[in-house]
């Protein structure tokens, strides 16, 4: 049986002399002088090297100007083994770039049905048995809400990567167990399930699956004919398959992971290559025109697609760039309807960042400048793959735009460094009493990407060796053992070697884990193994998925409960005991479902009046 990551080691010498330098040309418009060939030139030498320092597999771009492609080129390596090259023709898996085209069908229901608004609540279609967490949520939700990340309701991404076995209308039925964050409508929070909530709405108002009108109202029209869906690929040979980095050499990823994605379609299954993007980007720049010129989604509808919706505040250095930290502005500032609104050097522009399992990808509109650009890569799926992709969009959008060009070979190597770790040591000056001017450049700047790189892994060889000691056992491990039931995300199983008196933990079809002890009774620090061990090894990822486990509160003397932080750090959903996801049917109308969101010790009886009052108080929502 393949493991998650296949321990295929390679050399960088191969990958720095075989496959960069001769990207495949097709679907480019080579005559058009906005983009002349020395242009060109300047932009395949800046991600030939990119490639090269970032330490990449394979990476694919797009350009376009309004109808014209400008730039359709394959980079680096598609399988490490074959040594096979990039063309544009290859397939990468864009992950939530997939929201825009879920947006889209909503777009074009919305425009088509007079009875249907961005503000229809979700009740007015799905029924009133449709139930989210709380009375007020249920009532109200509608579609922008869902499209914008405005419920208030975490992500719990981690029981999607761990490939719950569940049909989409068993997941939405369930949603009502999912626990909020934040109050409704207050903050941006990104929930892959409220996507899948909006595709199973185009399906119930359409008759048809949500692959089925994404492939009918968006690919076929707009001739995105090696355009696929991850769930069902049987043939890999046309992808540029997916690779993390484990100790600075890149391992390949079990395409299988992908395939578990069916339920997530309409959050990013969508899988493309860079011919097929540059009609999706021509047709945001065209307003939602085909290249007939025949409007598929209204002009008003499309245009709420890329209006802002709620703000997102970032942190600088990650998503932001601001003078005079940075020798440039650059961030988003608002989510759209599967879109983000941004800004760079004072243009507009509508961009959205992908990520599944292996790959990373980004897309940067400027309508109205009428250019667009799409990258992706296949790894290594950290922060060396995601700047990659900022600085290539930096360094694009700077030969679009007409505009000097802010990064050289060095610093595109390095970003966010020097100008971030500047900062940071400004700042840090400043706050202990001593104002010190950040230098124009440094040690990082003048010896490069080397120095960047070795400072890179020590931060990440100390993280990974930061567990403390283990703890003396305070109870019995097999007091531990058992199976661990939650409504919404199905069940954990805990399970002992008894030979090396270890803990396991298993959930849904990959989640497989070590559990760690702590210094902390009924604490453990839980690492993945099998096909997601990348999650606990890979460079750049966080190795500590807390495990803890919980009394009733009228009996310390057995485990009843855990909270399983790997699925969700801000709310971690508790798992009860002994329980099954069986067990909990959700009842037809709120508030008579068998398990009520925040009832979390089952010592109030379900859903009583006390249980409703407990849901509405912020501090029972964390414990720890």
């Amino acid at each position: 049986m393949r493991t998650g990551v296949d321990h295929f080691l390679v050399p960088w010498c191969i990958l720095a002399t075989f496959g960069y330098s001769t990207p495949v040309m097709v679907a480019e418009d080579t005559r058009n002088p906005d983009f002349p060939p020395e242009k060109r030139t300047l932009l395949d030498k800046f991600v030939n090297d990119l490639i090269v320092c970032r330490k990449l597999p394979g990476l694919t771009l797009s350009l376009v100007r309004g109808d014209r492609n400008l730039f359709a080129r394959g980079y680096g390596l598609k399988e490490l083994t074959k040594l096979e090259p990039v063309t544009n023709e290859t397939i990468f898996c864009i992950g939530s770039l997939t929201k825009g085209f879920t947006a889209t069908i909503l777009a074009m229901l919305v425009g088509e049905n007079d009875s249907l608004t961005w503000d229809t609540p979700v009740q007015e279609i799905l029924g009133k048995d449709f139930q989210l967490c709380d009375e007020h949520r249920s009532k109200y939700v509608n579609i922008r809400d869902l499209l914008a990340h405005k419920t208030g309701i975490p992500g719990y991404f981690g029981a999607l990567t761990t490939g719950i076995d569940a049909k989409t209308e068993d997941i939405v039925r369930r949603l009502r167990y999912l626990k909020p964050y934040k109050k409704f409508h207050s903050a941006y929070m990104y929930n892959n399930y409220m996507y899948i909530l909006a595709g199973y709405i185009a399906e119930i108002l359409t008759g048809q699956s949500w692959k089925e009108l994404v492939q009918q109202r968006i690919f076929k029209p707009l001739a995105m004919a090696s355009s696929v869906f991850a769930d069902d690929v049987l043939d890999w040979r046309k992808f540029a398959l997916p690779y993390v980095s484990i100790n600075d050499e890149l391992i390949p990823l079990n395409t299988t992971l992908l395939k578990s994605l069916g339920p997530a379609g309409p959050s990013g299954t969508i899988c493309s290559n860079s011919i097929d993007m540059q009609k999706w980007l021509q047709f945001q720049l065209n307003g939602g025109l085909d290249m007939r010129g025949h409007r598929l989604v209204s002009q008003k509808e499309f245009q709420e697609l890329h209006t802002p919706q709620i703000p997102t505040p970032m942190p600088l250095g990650r998503k932001l760039l601001k003078q005079p930290a940075f020798p440039i502005s650059e961030g988003r500032f608002a989510y759209d309807l599967g879109w983000s609104s941004g800004i760079y050097r004072g243009f507009h522009n509508v961009q959205h960042n992908g990520r599944i399992f292996g790959y990373d990808s980004l897309i940067w509109l400027f309508p109205d400048n009428n250019v667009a650009i799409f990258s992706s890569v296949n790894g290594p799926m950290n922060a060396h793959s995601k700047n990659a992709l900022r600085v290539i969009h930096h360094y694009a959008a700077d030969l679009l735009l007409g505009q000097e060009a802010w990064l050289n070979q060095s610093s595109s190597c390095t970003f966010p460094d020097p100008w971030l770790h500047n900062y940071n040591k400004t700042k840090h000056r400043k706050t202990s009493g001593r104002v010190m001017v950040a230098q124009k450049s440094s040690s990082l700047e003048k010896n490069g990407a080397e120095a960047f790189h070795r400072r890179w892994r020590s931060k990440q060889h100390k993280k990974k060796n930061r567990f403390p000691d283990l703890q003396r056992y305070q109870r019995p491990l097999s007091e531990y053992v058992g199976i661990y039931g939650h409504p919404a995300f199905g069940n954990i199983t805990i399970y002992l070697n008894s030979s090396t008196q270890q803990l396991y933990l298993a959930h849904g079809k990959f989640g497989q884990g070590i559990l760690l002890p702590t210094n902390k009774i009924d604490k453990f620090h839980m690492r993945f193994q099998g096909l997601l061990r990348y999650m606990s090894e890979a460079d750049g990822w966080d190795m500590e998925f807390p495990i803890i486990f919980q009394s009733a509160k009228d009996d310390s003397s057995k485990i009843d409960f855990l909270y399983a932080h790997f699925i969700e750090k801000t709310v971690p959903p508790l798992f009860q005991r002994g329980a099954s996801w069986q067990d909990f049917v959700p009842s037809p109308s709120y508030p008579n479902a068998k398990f009520c969101p925040n009832n979390l010790s089952r010592l109030i009886p379900a859903c009583s009046v006390i249980s409703i009052v407990l849901s509405l108080l912020p501090v029972l929502i964390i414990f720890f």
